[in-house]
């Protein structure tokens, strides 16, 4: 097997030439390394910061939730409340906050709340506090529009409350 000439073409070369394909040898690697070496991690350093803030505000929504759930868990452990109490508390947060605009209707072991004429924030406000209550939810809404003013949109309809708070011993 024959030796590849490679030392002997180099010396046949003219000086200027040796120069222009070491330039060129020198720029390809140079090149190289910024493709596959620097390129890369000049990237990642450019968008670390994006990236952190990214999973920072995505830990902070976990732990939200987290907490939220923790909640919900311990208001599952707690001794369910009787058909009664939880009947009077719902009829005491629909009268605080939406007054003769709504009516409650028990139903076996649903309630059912007909609204007229409520106001957007107070039927929020209403949700809202529903929520806090153990053993109950939310299971279905029905709302049109009734009145459409300068003042806000007045809502008609009714809300579905089911949970095991409402549920017969």
């Amino acid at each position: 097997m024959k030796a590849f000439p490679f030392p002997q073409r180099w010396q046949s070369l003219a000086t200027q030439d040796r120069r222009a394909l070491t330039l060129a040898a020198v720029v390809l690697a140079a090149l190289a390394v910024w493709q596959w070496g620097i390129a890369p991690a000049w990237r990642t350093v450019q968008t670390a910061p994006a990236q952190l803030d990214q999973a920072r505000g995505q830990l902070q929504r976990m732990q939200t939730l987290a907490q939220e759930a923790h909640s919900l868990q311990a208001q599952g452990n707690a001794p369910a409340g009787n058909r009664p109490e939880t009947l009077a508390a719902i009829q005491q947060v629909t009268q605080q906050t939406l007054g003769t605009n709504a009516q409650v209707l028990p139903q076996g072991d649903r309630v059912r709340v007909n609204l007229t004429e409520v106001s957007g924030p107070d039927l929020a406000t209403w949700l809202a506090q529903l929520r806090g209550l153990a053993r109950v939810s939310v299971q279905e809404v029905q709302i049109q529009v009734a009145n459409a003013s300068g003042n806000g949109s007045r809502w008609n309809g009714m809300v579905l409350l089911a949970g095991t708070g409402l549920q017969n011993p």
